[in-house]
């Protein structure tokens, strides 16, 4: 059977560069189905290992989905973490203008509440990023710039 011949061949798939990629994506689509199950230990464990590295893997193509769900599936405090750990980044801009990055983002921006210290770390991110914000205005990155009017109309109805 084809599991058991992948498990019995794991480094030989893990070490070639198509296996790695199988791989990668079939970890990536685990990890989804876990949060998916919103049990908080279960979460708990999936998160903590990947502090610290939100950022790297927001930028890439299949991490970047688990990045989002875990925006969408975590507790609110999780979230704000993550959010904090994203916007703090010294490598943060990179997000703004990254084809994956900017997914991530825009899930931030939806997800964290009105009221949380994340949508407000995300306002003050967006006022002190306003030259890479333009920038990717300017290169008519419509998604992004659709969640931000929505963000902004948002922002400025709450207050």
């Amino acid at each position: 059977d084809i599991v058991n011949e992948m498990a019995e061949n794991c480094f030989e798939i893990a070490t070639s560069q198509s296996g790695y990629c199988v791989l990668q994506i079939c970890s990536n689509f685990v990890v989804q189905h876990l949060l998916e199950l919103k049990i908080p230990e279960v979460t708990e464990n999936l998160l903590r290992p990947l502090k610290g590295s939100y950022v790297s893997l927001s930028c890439n193509k299949y991490a970047s989905i688990v990045v989002e769900n875990c925006l969408i599936k975590a507790e609110e405090e999780q979230d704000s973490q993550i959010i904090l750990e994203l916007l703090s980044s010294p490598k943060v801009s990179i997000l703004l203008v990254d084809p994956f990055g900017n997914f991530v983002i825009q899930k931030a921006l939806s997800v964290s509440k009105v009221s949380s210290s994340a949508k407000s770390n995300c306002i003050y991110f967006f006022s002190s990023h306003m030259c890479v914000w333009q920038y990717v205005i300017y290169m008519k990155l419509g998604r992004l710039t659709k969640t931000l009017e929505t963000f902004c109309t948002l922002s400025v109805g709450t207050r």
